[in-house]
């Protein structure tokens, strides 16, 4: 499927890359530049080419060092962080457990909603 024509980034797909991979405010744009550095990595290059990233040497080294980086430091970081709020939702769920969001979770997601809706103001 990745290497066939059938994924192919439409203008929806554009509009979805454009209001993701925008920093919601000046402070956060250099994560923005690396979290845009390690979308584009993830991406096939046909896709990443349709998509208009950038993917040049440094783009390529940013990605691999923060690979590296990522894989050294995984295991030793509490689960909490490894796993994102819906996932831990889950398992509570499976478990037996109460369902919903804890008080990590709530912030998580009143922290993404302002981000939201400062963006679409």
């Amino acid at each position: 499927m990745i290497h066939s024509d059938r994924l192919a980034v439409g203008p929806a797909a554009a509009d979805i890359r454009r209001f993701l991979l925008a920093p919601p405010r000046p402070a956060v744009a250099a994560v923005w530049r690396w979290y845009r550095v390690i979308t584009a990595g993830l991406l096939p290059p046909r896709l990443r080419a349709a998509y208009g990233f950038r993917w040049g040497r440094r783009h390529r080294a940013l990605f691999h060092a923060s690979l590296r980086s990522v894989r050294a430091s995984w295991a030793r970081l509490p689960a909490r962080l490894r796993h994102l709020p819906a996932y831990a939702a889950a398992q509570r769920r499976v478990t037996g457990g109460d369902p919903g969001p804890d008080v990590f979770e709530r912030t998580l997601e009143r922290v993404v909603l302002a981000a939201l809706q400062q963006r679409t103001a």
